[in-house]
Order: C-alpha cells, then sequence, then structure tokens
C-alpha cells in the first residue's frame, strides 16, 4: 500500500466512524446502549461500501499524480524532480548524524551515435534495459534518477569510498553484460557506461549540489579518459573524518595488511618449490586464503581446444565443508563453454574476471548449474599463460549474497594464478623450462611491484607494475637505472642503502625469506616512498633468484596520519566538553 493509501484511508474510516459516534451518542440520550449499539452497526454497515467507493475514487487520481509528478514516463524510474527533492532530505539527515554519501552520475556512452544508427525507439529501448539494471543493481537504501536525456544519477546514503568502487565496478559490469549491440561505438561493440563517483562526509557546510557537480566534473574526466570506466574522487580529502569513519578507516587498513601477508604466505609457499605434493600445496595455500575471504567451494579448470570450441575441465576441487581437496564432478569433465558459461569465454579473452552474486548473472544457464549447487556468489579468475587462455579458478561462496570487495579481488586473482602454476610446474618435465615459466608466472600473478634479482643484486626482470610505480618508460629502463635513480644514500636507521641492500637479499639467498621495511627515492622529483618489501628465495635453472615484492606505503601512512589526526581532534573536543 502506498503512503498516500495509509494516510487518505483511515482518514475517511476516522471521518465515517466520528459521524457514526455522533449518531450513536444521539440515539443515547432517547433510548438504550443496545438499542443505539444496533443502530451502529446497522449504520456503519450501510456506510462501509460507501467507504470504499469513495477512497477508491480519491486515492486512485492521487496515486496517478503523484507517478507522473515523480517518475520518468519513459524509464519507470525516479525523475530529476524526485531527485531534487529527496537528496536535500539525505543531506539533512547524513549532516546530523556525521554520516557518509556517495553520489554517482552515470552517462550511456556514444548515445547519439546509438540513436542515429539504430533509430529512436531502439534508443528509447536501450535506456530502459540501463535503468533497469541500475536500479535492480542497487540497495535499499540507495536510488537512481533519470537525470536528463542518457544521464542518470544515483544516490548510495552511508556508502563509503571502497564501496563505492565495488558498487561502480558492478553496474559497469552488468551493463556490459547485458550486450546491447552498438556498432557505431569506438569503446567495444555493445552499449557501455561512464561513471563520475563522489564520496564524502557529510557537513552542514555541505550543499547536495557540490556532490553533483563533482560527480559531473569526474564523469567528463572519465569520459575524456576513454569510457567505459568510472572516474572517483572525495568530498572530503582534506576535511577531519567523523569517529565512525576514523575507526572503519582503521579496520580497512588492518583487513589489507592482512591480505597482504596471506598472499605473501601462500607466494612463499607455492614459488619456494616446497616438497609437498601439489595437491597438498593447493589444499595448504587455499587454507590460508579462506581464512580471510569467507569461501565455500575453490575449483580450477583448464581449457582444451577442439572443433567445436573451446571445452573447460574441473582439474581441482577444494570444499571447505569436508575441510579438503575433494574427487572433481564427472558432469564438469571435457564441457564446453557455450553450454555452461556462455559469456564467461569472451569476458576472460578480455582479461576480464566475473565477480557477481549468481542471480546477476548474464547467463541463464550458468545461473540454473550454480543454483543446482546452493552457490549464491562467484568470482572466478581467468589464467593467461603465453598470452593464451589456459583455463580459471572459480571462488564460490554458499552463504553470502555478493559481489567481493577489491582486496578480495585482489587476492583471489593473485592466488589463481599461484594455484595454476603449482599444477603447470607440476606437468613441466625439462628444468630449463620450468625455470623459465616460473620466472614469468612469478613476474605477470603478482600485483604489487615484483623484480627478480641475481646474487650479485642485478635486477634480471620485473613486471608492468614496477614500471609503473617508479614511472620508468619500459622494463629496460628500469633494469638499467632502477639502482641509479630509486635508492637514496642512507635508509632511516643511518645505514647506507647499498650496503643494507646487499646484506638483506644474501640473508634471502641463505634463509629463503625475509620482510623489511625500506626507502626508496622516485625518480620523478627525488621525493621519499615509504614501502615494505618481502623477499623470496626461488630456484631458476642451476642456481637460485630472490623475488622482490614492494608494498607502496605512502596510501597507508597518510590515511594513519589522517586518521590520528581525526582522532586527536575528537578527542580535544570531548575534553573540551567535559564538566
Amino acid at each position: 500500500m502506498s503512503i498516500k493509501n495509509k494516510i487518505l484511508i483511515p482518514m475517511i474510516t476516522m471521518a465515517v466512524l466520528a459521524a457514526s459516534m455522533v449518531f450513536a451518542a444521539s440515539i443515547i440520550q432517547f433510548s438504550s446502549f443496545i438499542l443505539a449499539g444496533l443502530f451502529t452497526i446497522v449504520f456503519l454497515g450501510l456506510c462501509i461500501p460507501a467507504i470504499l467507493l469513495i477512497t477508491k475514487r480519491i486515492v486512485k487520481p492521487i496515486n496517478k499524480l503523484f507517478e507522473q509528478i515523480n517518475y520518468d514516463s519513459l524509464t519507470g524510474i525516479y525523475n530529476r524532480r524526485y531527485f531534487d527533492e529527496n537528496i536535500k532530505r539525505i543531506i539533512r539527515s547524513l549532516s546530523r548524524s556525521g554520516g557518509v554519501l556517495s553520489l554517482m552520475m552515470v552517462d550511456v556512452d556514444h548515445f547519439k551515435k546509438y540513436n542515429d544508427t539504430y533509430g529512436h525507439r531502439k534508443g528509447d529501448d536501450c535506456l530502459k534495459i540501463i535503468a533497469a539494471v541500475l536500479q535492480k543493481t542497487l540497495r535499499a537504501d540507495d536510488f537512481v534518477a533519470r537525470y536528463g536525456g542518457e544521464e542518470f544519477v544515483i544516490v548510495l546514503p552511508n556508502t563509503d569510498a571502497d564501496d563505492a568502487h565495488i558498487v561502480a565496478n558492478r553496474l559497469l559490469e552488468c551493463i556490459r553484460n547485458c550486450d546491447i549491440p552498438h556498432a557505431a561505438s569506438d569503446v567495444t561493440s555493445c552499449v557501455t557506461i561512464s561513471i563520475g563517483v563522489t564520496t564524502g562526509c557529510v557537513d552542514q557546510t555541505q550543499s547536495w549540489r557540490d556532490f553533483v557537480e563533482r560527480a559531473d566534473e569526474l564523469l567528463y574526466e572519465a569520459k575524456q579518459s576513454g569510457r567505459n570506466k568510472y572516474a572517483f574522487s572525495s568530498m572530503t580529502d582534506s576535511a577531519p573524518m567523523s569517529l565512525a569513519s576514523a575507526k572503519k578507516t582503521i579496520i580497512s587498513l588492518k583487513q589489507k595488511e592482512k591480505s597482504t601477508d596471506t598472499l605473501n604466505k601462500i607466494a612463499f609457499m607455492f614459488l619456494s618449490q616446497s616438497e609437498k605434493s601439489l595437491e597438498d600445496m593447493l589444499t595448504a595455500g587455499i587454507e590460508l586464503m579462506v581464512d580471510g575471504i569467507d569461501l565455500d567451494t575453490i575449483s580450477v579448470w583448464r581449457n582444451s581446444k577442439k572443433h567445436d570450441g573451446l571445452h573447460i575441465s574441473q582439474i581441482y576441487r577444494w570444499d571447505a565443508e569436508i575441510g579438503s581437496a575433494t574427487p572433481t564432478l564427472d558432469a564438469f569433465m571435457d564441457i564446453t563453454y557455450k553450454e555452461y558459461v556462455p559469456s564467461w569465454e569472451k569476458l576472460f579473452a578480455a582479461g576480464e574476471s566475473v565477480n557477481s552474486p549468481v542471480r546477476m548473472l548474464p547467463d541463464q544457464e550458468t545461473i540454473a548449474v550454480l543454483n543446482k549447487f546452493g552457490i549464491v556468489s562467484v568470482f572466478a579468475s581467468p589464467i593467461v599463460v603465453h598470452d593464451a587462455l589456459w583455463g580459471f579458478v572459480l571462488f564460490a561462496d554458499r552463504k553470502n549474497e555478493r559481489y567481493f570487495d577489491s582486496d578480495s579481488a585482489e587476492m583471489m586473482r593473485s592466488s589463481a594464478y599461484l594455484f595454476a602454476n603449482a599444477i603447470i610446474r607440476s606437468e613441466l618435465e625439462r628444468e630449463v623450462v620450468q625455470a623459465e615459466e616460473l620466472a614469468k608466472l612469478m613476474l605477470d600473478t603478482s600485483p604489487l611491484c615484483c623484480q627478480l634479482w641475481d646474487r650479485k643484486l642485478n635486477v634480471i626482470d620485473c613486471n608492468e607494475a614496477a614500471v609503473k610505480l617508479y614511472g620508468f618508460k619500459d622494463k629496460q629502463e628500469y633494469v638499467d637505472r632502477f639502482f641509479e635513480c630509486c635508492l637514496p644514500e642512507y635508509q632511516l636507521d643511518g645505514q647506507r642503502s647499498d650496503e643494507k641492500a646487499v646484506k638483506l637479499v644474501n640473508k634471502a639467498f641463505e634463509e629463503g625469506y625475509c620482510r623489511f621495511g625500506w626507502m626508496h627515492k622516485m625518480p620523478a622529483d627525488d621525493s621519499l616512498m615509504h614501502a615494505e618489501i618481502t623477499l623470496v628465495r626461488v630456484n631458476y635453472k642451476n642456481d637460485y633468484l630472490v623475488v622482490g615484492y614492494t608494498r607502496d606505503l605512502r596510501e597507508y601512512y597518510r590515511m594513519m596520519d589522517e586518521v590520528k589526526s581525526s582522532l586527536s581532534d575528537l578527542e580535544s573536543l570531548q575534553l573540551l566538553h567535559k564538566p
């Protein structure tokens, strides 16, 4: 029942009841109470049909008027007027509680070209589909409105930056999964969207227009940088955070720290070429990972090419209920992508992962199969070896319907490569091939800056993340200029950087593993970067190499300083208000 119905029906009913009571009171003056009661019952019996008729005739037009005023006639979602009215209410509510608001401006990429190519009727159909997907993807407290033309606005109350990133990625993925053809687009062959996202703690000084204007600027930035993506910025980078936000930031930092620690342990276990059997290594690595991510099953799938297309087979399966590896399922041996997961082959070929609640997946075939096993959420990460799709690793959750956050997704992607690496290594016959494959996989599997060192402290190779972090133009420049450009003369403890580096690399060669804090110099401006370094010794041909993982801690320290400053300010305020 709508709000109007809830108000009007009781009002009309009460009016009739009041009239009946007045009538009953007059009867009581001349007759007995029983007679008055009988008259009242008869009177109400005659009035109830009239009440229903009056209510229907009054409420129906009001409902229709409400819909005309607040809903967009084409897409069926809220319109600009509804947004303008309700965003003010949300801002007022959040400013009183010190809550967080995320706001998104969404635009359909190259929509004019779409209309020119397919016609305005198809354009209208396209907007209806996009509006429905946006609305379906959001939570109950969020809302989406058509802002104008092909532009939409999404309001996410009590949604912080981390959750806003997840929602933005989810929306981009869901629209791509609709696979609406767009031959005129220079982005992809299907319809895509661009998003501007801003997040901030709401206070009395801010207007809803501040959020809209910032999100609109970011939308323009996303479109200018290639479309089919989102641009993000915080509204409160320079403002102190609330106590709740500070606590949430601390929890987030601790989770990131735990995630990195777990990934380091898994990498060390798999890359140090332990004497454990393949199955034992996979099980031990999975047990480390699921301690931080609540998962129920993990399975590894391998591709094979046949005349009727690409086939997949399940070659390893772990189940949380059993707590160990389980026999692979016969039903999933030598099946085709087309039969079970039609859209995944295309996604994997583009290097994209699947991250979604099962009910939000685009393929009914996939939903039916996963529902059969009670799975409600999935993350599937493709494995690419030598520029070919080797297979994928499927992470599944039977209990929690969710999109996996960025930290969990990063750990699962990296772990997926490490699992595949262990399987590939077990199948290789020649040591030299194994060593070269291992070195390549070690670089490619790391989401962090990663490099290979020999005993003389020469950089043998690095990954693209390393090139990007330090701002070199390519891997060769990194290898040639790293020591020259990236080492300050002294570390914070007073030791010379070159002497300390030799000691630590030698320690890794001798003991197999070491981890320490480090200070790097950034080539672009000679600024200093706090970092955490993990060194792992691995076999390479007839000798060893050391793999070095570098974690940039500048953002970590910036956030910790912000948290400390905010907590200090809050403590000062509390002291001032004490009697």
